[in-house]
């Protein structure tokens, strides 16, 4: 999570940021070595993000820009349904856990649209989600 952002949330709201823990770069390892056993064709002179929209699924329905995009509504529909997620920022160099409910309730606050494509996923990792910084959605589940 970039600074620039906890600042300025907490100088907006003049409450303290949501809680949050960096992934160690080995954990980070291992996300990224499960990332890529579940794409299927992974091509390693793409970056992650370009492998995931070749081999990921599309969701029509929702766009993190729209005005009424409820990220609570997009985990329904996939069955995602847990208390901690992690959220992927670089080619799985920094990844960052917060507790869902921060990320439903401070989603704008977090992604910052034109700027930030991210994945997101559970700890046991059965599913990753890419939200583009154009609010375009794609999926992968694991097998």
């Amino acid at each position: 999570m970039e600074k620039f952002k906890i600042d300025l949330f907490e100088k907006e709201t003049g409450e303290l940021f949501p809680s949050f823990q960096k992934l160690n770069q080995t954990d980070c390892n291992i996300c990224y070595q499960h990332f890529r056993k579940n794409i299927k064709v992974y091509d390693l002179h793409e970056s992650v993000f370009d492998n995931f929209q070749s081999n990921g699924s599309f969701i029509e329905k929702y766009n993190a820009l729209d005005d009424h995009f409820s990220l609570l509504e997009l985990f329904a529909d996939l069955n995602l349904c847990c208390d901690v997620i992690c959220i992927n920022w670089d080619e799985f160099k920094t990844i960052d856990v917060f507790r869902t409910i921060d990320l439903y309730n401070y989603f704008s606050d977090i992604w910052f649209p034109s700027a930030d494509n991210i994945i997101v996923f559970p700890r046991n990792m059965t599913i990753f989600i890419m939200i583009r910084h154009d609010g375009v959605i794609y999926y992968v589940k694991c097998d």
